[in-house]
């Protein structure tokens, strides 16, 4: 509003100035027709330029009243609209049926990844946002002043929490500079992601308090010299998932628990060594699945830490674009006694694979997966024959291949059955120019159920099969897969833990 009162002010002075020429004006036409008869000639024409300034003054000042007008007509229509808006029938709507709005706008915000803000508004619908507490379900903190109370305001719901406070914190924190939480609170805490690293030393967790709820942890260690990670209370309920990022500095330390509730630890753009020494150190005797994506191209040597305490609860090992860890990791395969299901993803096709060092270290192994499958052949080529010649897996009952990209350079390297080009060329794809049929007119990814539909499964099956003898194993499976899992690559982190259920749909050669 003082714009627009300042903008009429400015408006009022310029016709105050243009009355006040129109006086003077009016001065000079009372002197000239006073003059005598022999001035009046040499007046006369100081009376025409004095008329042509007046119709310019005449014009400014319409100019002036025009948009006088403009801007009290917008006041009028700005005064009717805040006045329908305030006598609105809305604002006489019961506060629950308001929070009832405000809940489905943030179900809303939560699938579109839109905020919902709530300043501005009027005293009743910020009385009705602050009395549902599901619209602070999912706080994220980039301060510590009003923490307590955001955090009080999803009650009597779980909330997950993301503290995410500006760097330059200083580190020499006082008990004051603590983020304390109510042990209340604390209780109702499902997902704590901790995305900057110079908050880790200011939260204060109550000592006597449990975290009954928690099913994942978050830390995102970018900038981790050396620190330890809170003492958190663990919790008694539900399973926990914890996943670690860019743990780059073999210095930090986790804590070391115990973790009873912790099933699932997902490293990712962490060092290996940093996640052999997380793992030796942690006492969690329910860890089930361990996750690795993305490990950093660190070279190992032979005096690179290695495992010492055994992890008998582990069952499934999953590695999504780790080549180079792989044979690094098969060193520490041993302290996982009970281990039946390795994934492997993405392999790299100009690395030269160990395969017979990594399958001697997996004799308990029952179904061995490989996601991504890469457009070399002689990668999965090599991998069946190490299968065969490796005595050392007598338990592996299935080897399962899930083709996801790069079908054209695969397409080319198989020897592809005389059907499989028939099924090809009755799409309406004209091969007849050399060029190979678009494989996603000819794959049926999600509108047929059957993987063993698909051309580039069924010749990458015989070529296996007439390469490498592989059929010639008792008890062995080979499923080959032509639908990926999702298209999302977050799915990675959330939804491995069920890869082997998925892929069990298939059928066997």
């Amino acid at each position: 509003m003082k714009p627009v009162l300042d903008s009429a002010f400015s408006l009022l002075q310029d016709a105050l100035s243009t009355l006040a020429a129109i006086k003077s004006h009016e001065d000079i036409s009372h002197h000239v027709l006073r003059a005598s008869p022999a001035d009046r000639p040499s007046r006369r024409c100081g009376l025409q330029a004095a008329l042509v300034n007046l119709d310019e003054v005449i014009d400014s000042a319409q100019a002036v009243h025009d948009t006088v007008t403009t801007i009290l007509a917008s006041l009028r229509r700005k005064k009717a609209t805040f006045h329908h808006a305030l006598y609105s029938p809305v604002h006489s709507l019961p506060v629950e049926l308001l929070q009832h709005i405000f809940r489905m706008l943030a179900r809303e915000a939560g699938r579109s990844g839109v905020v919902v803000t709530l300043t501005h508004v009027c005293s009743l619908w910020r009385a009705a946002s602050l009395g549902s507490g599901r619209l602070w379900e999912h706080v994220n903190v980039r301060s510590t002043k009003f923490l307590s109370q955001l955090v009080a305001r999803s009650q009597p719901h779980l909330f997950a929490l993301e503290l995410g406070l500006p760097l330059g914190i200083p580190s020499h924190s006082t008990r004051s500079s603590m983020i304390q939480f109510d042990p209340q609170d604390v209780r109702r805490l499902s997902s704590l992601s901790i995305s900057d690293p110079s908050i880790l030393k200011l939260i204060d967790f109550p000592n006597d308090s449990l975290l009954p709820n928690l099913i994942s942890l978050h830390i995102n260690a970018t900038l981790i010299r050396e620190a330890h990670l809170p003492s958190i209370p663990h919790p008694l309920k539900s399973t926990l998932t914890m996943q670690i990022e860019n743990w780059e500095r073999p210095r930090c330390v986790m804590n070391d628990g115990p973790w009873p509730r912790l099933t699932r630890i997902f490293f990712q753009h962490t060092s290996p060594m940093s996640a052999v020494r997380v793992l030796d150190k942690m006492v969690a005797p329910s860890l089930e699945t361990l996750i690795f994506a993305n490990m950093t191209n660190e070279l190992w040597s032979r005096t690179s830490p290695r495992m010492t305490l055994p992890l008998p609860a582990v069952q499934t090992i999953i590695m999504i674009d780790s080549s180079r860890f792989i044979d690094s990791f098969r060193r520490n395969f041993h302290l996982f006694p009970n281990l039946t299901s390795i994934t492997l993803s993405y392999l790299d096709d100009e690395r030269d694979y160990n395969w017979a060092r990594i399958l001697e270290s997996l004799p308990s192994v029952t179904i061995l997966t490989v996601l991504h499958a890469p457009s070399n052949l002689d990668t999965l080529v090599t991998l069946a024959s190490s299968l065969v010649g490796a005595q050392q897996v007598p338990k592996l009952e299935a080897l399962k291949i899930n083709l996801f990209h790069d079908f054209p350079a695969l397409m080319e390297a198989l020897p592809a059955p005389q059907e499989t080009v028939a099924s090809a060329r009755s799409v309406g794809n004209d091969a007849s120019d050399g060029n190979l049929p678009d494989p996603y007119d000819v794959l049926p990814f999600a509108n047929d159920p059957s993987p063993s539909t698909s051309p580039v499964a069924t010749a990458l099956a015989d070529a296996l099969r007439q390469r490498t003898q592989i059929y010639g194993l008792p008890r062995l499976r080979l499923l080959v897969l032509s639908r990926a899992l999702g298209g999302d690559d977050n799915y990675f982190f959330w939804g491995l833990s069920d890869v082997v259920t998925v892929l069990e749909r298939g059928e066997s050669w």
